[in-house]
């Protein structure tokens, strides 16, 4: 069975805190499956993609920057966590997809996203499926997202996710995806196992 390893960091260099938080869930998790790194505003995006990519090696990844993070009970203001989920057994597979932007398209955007995410997953029937959908808040409606993705997806899916945000700032996300990091998208994973 698959666990979820985290690592957290608050400090205030960059390639620092991405070494620390993924360094600390990469210890423990084996073979690692995929990483979700969340970061809040203070960092560089593109610096963030930069060095998570470099870190995280073959390792698919996916995130987005937040008000704030968590990491078991404590909310970092500042900091960087990455969740690894692995140590597992196998069978797990997964799809990401990106699209945007958001902002032109809100409900062609998810629904794009989930179809890229899910063309991944062999289909098993009776296999448990879910979705995380990581939205732009701030350029596009993030109900229509949900829409478009629930439109491609169906009820076949557990579903989780949250909208990128700046701590109120209303100026840019990013979304992180492929090691990129995105503006104005919507980053879906799907997995199955």
């Amino acid at each position: 069975m698959s666990r979820l390893f985290v690592g957290k960091s608050s400090h205030r260099d960059l390639d620092i805190a991405v070494e620390q938080a993924a360094g600390r869930a990469m210890e423990g998790a084996g073979r690692a499956q995929l990483a979700l790194v969340f970061t809040t505003d203070h960092y560089d995006f593109e610096g963030v993609a930069r060095q998570s990519s470099r870190l995280l090696g073959d390792t698919p990844w996916v995130g987005c920057c937040t008000a704030g993070v968590f990491a078991g009970d404590e909310l970092l203001r500042r900091g960087i966590v990455v969740g690894v989920l692995g140590d597992g057994a196998g069978g797990l597979s997964l799809g990401v997809g990106i699209s945007g932007p958001v902002s032109a398209d809100a409900r062609a955007a998810g629904r794009s996203a989930v179809r890229e995410a899910i063309k991944a997953l062999p289909g098993s029937q009776d296999a448990n499926r879910a979705l995380i959908l990581l939205p732009d808040a701030i350029t596009g409606n993030g109900a229509g997202v949900v829409r478009g993705a629930a439109q491609e997806a169906g009820s076949l899916f557990y579903w989780a996710g949250g909208g990128a945000g700046d701590n109120l700032r209303f100026m840019e996300t990013a979304q992180f995806a492929h090691g990129r990091a995105f503006r104005d998208h919507v980053v879906a994973i799907a997995l199955e196992g």
